[in-house]
């Protein structure tokens, strides 16, 4: 999944839209779930961990530049 990340990313960067070349700035924003995990909500209870309010993780990282939106997943 790298080389198609990679490439992706070589693509977006030589790609002129809006009068400009590639982004402007680093994808850097986290894609976080803040979902609840309902389908272990009663294991959680059970152990002690007093519910399911956290986020779950952090899936990848996101980029909107000028109508283009990017997001790699890990």
């Amino acid at each position: 999944m790298v080389i198609i990340t990679n490439g992706t990313v070589l693509a977006i960067q030589n790609m002129t839209w809006n009068r400009k070349l590639g982004f402007q700035e680093q994808p850097i924003t986290p894609i976080i779930i803040t979902e609840l995990d309902l389908m272990y909500e009663s294991l959680f209870d059970e152990s002690g961990l007093g519910g399911v309010d956290d986020p779950q993780a952090t899936m990848g990282i996101q980029h909107y530049e000028r109508r283009l939106m990017w997001a790699q997943s890990f």
